[in-house]
């Protein structure tokens, strides 16, 4: 078996990121893991930014819990609670009448939607629709076929390089120099598949409750008609016995 070389495991990658193509994959793929991360707050930055929304949400209350200012003041204070609580609640940052409704949506359509689809579909929320209302255009549509596509691109590279760590393995003398460089550079692919492909997550979230939205509308037409076909049956005239 043959000893793994530092220097030829070296030369082996090098190679391999000399590719124009696999370059820019690769650094695509960079990119959409520090975007991933930092979309999950995983810094202490944003830890102290929360924190400090606690703490403003505890002086707001003991402002109201005082009694020492006017009613215009405590009304104001009381829908900063209410928005603000909502926010660190459900991760959702709303004025107060989108917060409404909002919520009734979620109310009505609990069996489907949940605060985390919410949440997701948010980048696509008129924030200045007095409903609940989802903007989707051509280029979104087009940008989750792109990003479909070059995710399972991805995934297939990473595939094709276990393979070929396998095969490098099955040799009568096996190269574990090959073997761990292919492994490497695999796990790097498959990874940035799965992440490019989560971007998507958010699209798929707002198709959801697109759908209910249309299925409340036509449901609400259809009993319009109904009602309507009510009314004009009981303005016929009756015929005499």
């Amino acid at each position: 078996m043959e000893d793994l070389s530092d220097t030829e495991l070296y030369k082996i990658i090098l190679q391999t990121i000399n590719n124009p193509t696999l370059q820019g994959l690769f650094i695509l793929s960079v990119l959409l893991i520090v975007l991933y991360l930092v979309k999950k707050e995983p810094f202490k930055m944003f830890v102290y930014f929360r924190e400090l929304k606690i703490k403003k949400i505890t002086f707001a209350k003991s402002l109201l819990e005082a009694d020492i200012l006017g009613n215009s003041t405590n009304n104001t204070i009381k829908e900063f609670l209410e928005v603000y609580s909502f926010e660190i609640l459900h991760g959702i940052k709303v004025d107060k009448p989108l917060m409404i409704q909002l919520i009734k949506f979620q109310k009505k359509h609990k069996d489907k939607i949940n605060w985390e689809i919410i949440k997701r579909a948010f980048f696509y929320i008129d924030k200045s629709s007095p409903t609940v209302k989802i903007n989707l255009h051509w280029w979104d549509h087009s940008m989750r076929w792109f990003i479909s596509f070059f995710s399972w691109l991805l995934i297939l590279i990473s595939i094709a390089m276990f393979i070929s760590a396998i095969g490098f393995m099955s040799q009568p003398a096996p190269v574990l120099s090959k073997f761990f460089a292919s492994l490497v550079i695999g796990t790097g692919f498959f990874s940035g598949g799965l992440i490019l492909m989560s971007a998507n997550f958010s699209y798929h979230s707002a198709i959801k409750i697109k759908d209910c939205l249309n299925k409340s509308k036509a449901n609400k037409q259809k009993g319009k008609q109904i009602h309507k076909q009510l009314d004009n049956k009981g303005d016929e005239p009756q015929q005499g016995t």
